[in-house]
């Protein structure tokens, strides 16, 4: 018998060995037949080993699984999510009714009444093995639903229970234990939705949360009928929680066409459609167009147009010379447009101490050395980098950016993507974007290059070259614009991007050498004292690693 036939026959006989385990619970709920809990006792074992049997045959599946096989190896995924979850529902069963036995007086079940909990739970696990085995979306989504029924059940009796024990009753015990038992229903329910939202990922090709499908259903304005013509590929989870998943609508009519989805934190994705709002007046093409979206209480989702192209990093990483050079070329321009076309000629004050201090605590929890390091060696006093921080406000109070423009706010090399065929850069992830110093995005750029991961002699001197002609590029700009105080701006952002990027490197050796150098940038800030800002120049040989 084929591996998947003998999971498939073993996996309906689990779920019709558990649906009995509940069947009986209730009949012993319901008329005291205590006859039964032995033969639930018993049945335990064979489900366990039933449920070990399943599990092994779908490692076995995944390991012998060939590359162009993986519909195969997310069924038997799916199969063992289902098949544990199966299991802990029959231990909950077990539970309820050990719970039994200290029941006093039984009649106190009926009067709070757990048939409707029971009938629902077997009326998902009816629905359990078709759903799985047919991927089907819509019988997945009445599985996951159970669970929020169940916990609307369990909410209510949790309620009667306090209002009797606040009442000071004589039923203190059976209260407690009636409450133990629709708990253990409750849980079931947590099963029911772990079960539930398997066959949702199985349905889509990507793991999925339910209320990441009902924010993607509900955001293309699709039902769960149609749900089965998608599927979402994952391309990131970012650190502030959202997740982010390419969607093709295989839908007839659907033309395969890709949408971005992004799912997470309410207050982020509303920063992030107003950033792209903030950019589409200016710079239409630059952006992606905001195709959907749906807020909930606390989460939200947007939809966006796809953006065709590679990011700057993979281009770094993987493209040619003359891909890296074309992408080169079109940032400088752009760049150059959107700051012509922007500039207010106001100071700004950026504040890059500021954001170092605000996420100094982030960065000490990685490297805790950094920060408080002060030393004496003799007479020779090193100051703690904290010290240093402090000691520089005075000079980045002397140095307000003559202007302003659009600023990305988060130009990392991942956050801009090139389309090669049209010749065209793009920006992503706008959450930060706003009026401000250039030189921001200046050294955000230049410091994500230089932490990137990637210690090979050739690479690296390839993204010296990059950092280089950025700054070699954006140097000619201030000069032509008249910015006297931007190396000395741009050596402040540089000690703040050095700074707080070492929270994401773990590589101890890595992340103190991009600390020194904010050390190093800092002690020439501070050795300038005094002198004229437009004479400064930022040490280049910080550039290279």
């Amino acid at each position: 018998m084929e591996p998947m036939r003998a999971i498939q026959e073993n996996f309906r006989f689990l779920v019709l060995e558990v649906t009995k385990q509940i069947e009986s619970t209730v009949e012993v709920i319901a008329s005291g037949a205590t006859e039964l809990i032995d033969s639930v006792y018993l049945k335990d074992d064979y489900i366990d080993n039933l449920r070990g049997f399943i599990d092994s045959k779908c490692l076995a599946v995944i390991q012998g699984a060939s590359k162009g096989d993986q519909r195969t190896v997310e069924l038997a995924r799916a199969v063992d999510i289902a098949t544990n979850n199966l299991e802990r529902i029959a231990d909950f069963a077990v539970n309820i009714l050990r719970q039994y036995k200290y029941i006093k007086d039984t009649s106190i079940l009926q009067q709070y009444e757990f048939r409707p909990c029971f009938d629902e739970v077997l009326g998902a696990l009816a629905r359990v093995p078709e759903a799985l085995f047919s991927a089907d979306v819509a019988e997945a989504l009445q599985i996951c639903r159970s669970e929020f029924n169940l916990d609307e059940m369990y909410e209510g009796r949790f309620r009667n229970v306090m209002t009797e024990l606040r009442a000071g009753g004589e039923q203190v015990e059976d209260l407690v234990t009636t409450l133990f038992i629709a708990r253990y229903l409750e849980r079931m329910g947590d099963s029911l939705l772990n079960i539930g939202e398997a066959i949702l990922s199985l349905a889509l090709h990507e793991r999925l949360k339910i209320h990441q499908y009902w924010a993607l259903e509900e955001t293309l304005d699709v039902g769960a009928s149609e749900g089965k013509g998608l599927s979402l590929e994952s391309i990131a989870e970012t650190r502030s929680g959202c997740r982010i998943g390419k969607v093709r609508d295989q839908r007839e009519g659907g033309e395969g066409n890709l949408v971005l989805f992004k799912e997470g934190n309410l207050d982020k994705l509303l920063e992030e459609k107003a950033g792209i709002e903030f950019w589409q007046g200016r710079f239409p093409d630059l952006v992606p167009k905001v195709l959907g979206w749906q807020e909930g209480d606390h989460h939200a989702s947007i939809l966006l147009e796809y953006l065709r192209g590679q990011t700057f990093q993979q281009i770094l990483l993987e493209g040619s010379a003359a891909e890296l050079s074309a992408a080169l070329s079109a940032l400088g321009a752009t760049l150059r447009s959107i700051w012509d076309a922007t500039r207010i000629d106001e100071p700004v004050q950026p504040g890059f101490l500021k954001q170092i201090r605000k996420r100094l605590g982030d960065v000490k929890k990685v490297h805790p050395d950094f920060g408080d390091d002060q030393e004496q060696i003799g007479a020779l006093k090193v100051p703690a980098f904290a010290d240093l921080l402090r000691r520089a406000e005075a000079i980045e109070a002397e140095l307000p950016a003559p202007f302003s423009v659009f600023i990305h706010g988060d130009f990392n090399v991942d956050n801009i993507i090139f389309d090669a065929e049209a010749g065209r850069l793009h920006f992503i992830d706008l959450h930060r974007s706003r009026r401000f110093d250039y030189v921001q995005d200046v050294s955000v750029f230049m410091v994500s290059n230089f932490r990137l991961p990637v210690f090979d002699a050739k690479m690296r001197r390839r993204l010296h070259r990059v950092i280089l002609a950025v700054y070699r590029s954006v140097q000619g700009f201030a000069r032509e614009v008249g910015d006297t105080t931007f190396e000395a701006r741009l050596t402040l952002g540089m000690v703040r991007s050095f700074t707080t990027s070492t929270r994401f490197v773990l590589d101890e050796e890595f992340a103190q050498s991009m600390y020194l150098r904010a050390r190093y940038l800092l002690e020439r800030l501070l050795a300038h004292e005094g002198g004229e800002w437009s004479t400064f120049v930022l040490p280049a040989n910080v550039l290279r690693y």
